[in-house]
């Protein structure tokens, strides 16, 4: 177990937390089910689709905090990994700016509590 003594790291750290795993969970969910909608697949599968997901993003073949090493290693015929992984700064950007927008938020509040 870690500790956290510094303030700000513990704050910039929280907003990792439940908060943004559940707007990135959500956006997940939405995006499912909008790539199976563009595909006219049935709202019925729209479940099991977000558990193959989920259960292959939790599982042991794709720890979180070894992503750098597991890129290589979660290839796919044709280059449909590469593909994908082409669009990621998109992504990454979309998630910076979740983030910065949460900690604004955050830090709006502070300042609305030492105002007090």
């Amino acid at each position: 177990m870690s500790t956290v003594k510094d303030s700000y790291v513990f704050n910039e750290l929280m907003i990792l937390t439940s908060p943004f795993a559940t707007v990135v969970r959500e956006a997940l969910r939405i995006a499912i089910a909008e790539f199976l909608n563009a595909r006219q697949v049935s709202d019925q599968w729209h479940s099991l689709a977000e558990t193959i997901f989920a259960t292959s993003l939790s599982g042991r073949d794709f720890p979180i905090g070894k992503l750098g090493g597991c890129v290589e290693s979660i290839a796919t015929p044709g280059g449909i990994t590469e593909a994908g992984l082409s669009q990621s700064p998109q992504l990454v950007r979309g998630f910076h700016a979740v983030v910065e927008a949460m900690r604004v938020r955050a830090n709006s509040l502070d300042d609305k509590e030492t105002e007090v």
